[in-house]
């Protein structure tokens, strides 16, 4: 499960723009398409699910993001991985939770 909660982000040298108490949760196996003008926060979205903000894009975060119940923004790069894959490719989607190995 992914959860998105009271999640706000600004990129470093924006006051007003971000996203602002955004709250979602995606259940295991459920398809989610964001959808939007440019500009309304597809990508930010994206990235703080997996772990890009805040480890490579700076900016003020507030709430939580979690995968599995883990708060994205304490886990290494290296554990994201193993949690979601990203591809560049709009015919596999942007992001995907990797199957259990359970």
């Amino acid at each position: 499960m992914i959860e998105l909660k009271h999640v706000s982000f600004a990129y470093q040298g924006q006051e007003h723009d971000g996203l602002h108490d955004i709250n979602l949760t995606i259940a295991d196996g459920e398809c989610v398409l964001f959808c939007g003008r440019s500009g309304c926060g597809k990508t930010t979205i994206t990235r703080l699910v997996n772990g890009l903000i805040p480890q490579f894009y700076a900016g003020e975060l507030t709430g939580s993001v979690l995968v599995d119940g883990q708060e994205i923004s304490k886990l290494p790069m290296y554990q994201i991985a193993c949690l979601l894959y990203t591809s560049p490719s709009p015919r596999d989607g942007l992001l995907s939770r990797m199957p259990s190995s359970a």
